[in-house]
């Protein structure tokens, strides 16, 4: 089977996006080695960006639009090239044989958690899904709020995710601006509206649970529609109870998880929620949202959910956990790893390929 990969976002890309995009690829040449995978690749993009493309033939688009590029380039590109189906993300080809992976339409659920320029963006993404031949998401929840918000979407597979290869086998590496702590609470994440972040810092700063020897550290870079910190969070920063450590490697990530009294991941909702699985991958205990796909992804041992509009709430539930004592690193990370062990990039492979070229529609949930 010839398959031609909208490679948008394989060398700059949303991170998330990026990280799926890459390791759906790897994960469909492993599993199914002789179909031929052709990446659809932007001019724009040096060659020399197009790391782990090696194995793959790589072909190049020449718009810039993303929404454009898939609904009519590829279908082109896929008559040239004598290509049997077509794999892109968020944005369907106008014709052809082709699967389109939709990350969330929380714009459409939730459109004050957007820019303006964000939304008729996004909008093209429900527009352009009704001319695929199957579309596809992460999760059950993700599923079913596609088909209830877009009545012409009715056949959405959920084909779950899995740990990032390049995190997985990383190694454990402190980084320079966590300060030397050797106790600490983290979040990770976008910063932005809907990752919740001013609740959750306002949360635990009211905890009492944060202090200069035990702060709370952030992980990632603003994106989208943001909210202001306010005073408190400002003085708690020149305090040393809060630090903001911008991006982090892979191996940085990995010892964050690993070495953490615990991981918080507040979010007011998520397609899937993938960085609460790779911490409770690494043994951190997690206190997330108590939201719908967090219960479908997360609903483990070592998982506490919240109100992530209940800054009392949220609050109590830092005092528990910093006062809980957290298993070793060795122990934690048996036990997390063998939680999420059923699910591989090469199973979500699988999926998106049979509802490709199966007859017969995929269970839908």
């Amino acid at each position: 089977m010839r398959v031609l990969v909208d490679a948008y976002w394989w060398a700059d890309g949303p991170p998330s996006g990026q990280m799926v995009l890459t390791n759906l690829v790897q994960g469909w040449s492993t599993a199914f080695p002789d179909d031929e995978l052709i990446l659809a690749v932007p001019a724009s993009v040096d060659s020399v960006d197009l790391d782990g493309v090696d194995e793959f033939e790589v072909v190049r688009t020449r718009g810039r639009m993303h929404p454009v590029i898939n609904a009519v380039e590829l279908p082109i590109l896929a008559k040239h090239y004598d290509i049997d189906a077509i794999f892109a993300q968020n944005f369907s080809p106008l014709f052809g044989r082709s699967a389109v992976f939709i990350h969330d339409v929380l714009f459409q659920s939730n459109p004050e958690w957007f820019t303006r320029g964000e939304r008729l963006y996004l909008s093209l993404i429900p527009r352009l899904a009704r001319h695929a031949t199957s579309i596809v998401t992460s999760s059950k929840t993700e599923a079913r709020r596609i088909r209830r918000i877009n009545r012409r979407l009715q056949s959405v597979h959920a084909v779950g995710l899995s740990i990032s290869e390049g995190l997985s086998s990383a190694s454990s590496a402190a980084p320079s601006g966590h300060g030397s702590v050797s106790r600490f609470v983290l979040t990770a994440g976008r910063i932005n509206s809907r990752k919740n972040l001013v609740r959750t810092l306002v949360g635990a700063l009211r905890s009492g649970a944060l202090s200069v020897d035990c702060p709370l550290l952030v992980v990632g870079e603003e994106s989208g529609k943001t909210d202001a910190f306010g005073e408190d969070v400002a003085t708690a920063v020149d305090q040393g109870l809060i630090k903001f450590l911008g991006y982090v490697s892979n191996d940085e990530l990995r010892w964050l998880y690993e070495q953490c009294q615990f991981f918080c991941y507040l979010s007011l909702d998520e397609g899937f929620g993938l960085t609460p699985l790779e911490a409770t991958f690494f043994g951190a205990p997690c206190l997330v949202s108590d939201i719908s796909v967090f219960h479908e992804n997360l609903n483990r041992p070592g998982v506490d959910f919240v109100d992530p509009y209940n800054v009392d709430d949220i609050a109590g539930a830092f005092r528990s956990l910093a006062n809980r004592t957290r298993p070793t690193v060795e122990v934690s990370r048996r036990s997390g790893a063998a939680a999420i062990e059923p699910q591989t990039w090469g199973a979500s492979a699988t999926a998106i390929r049979k509802s490709l070229v199966s007859s017969e529609l995929m269970e839908i949930i």
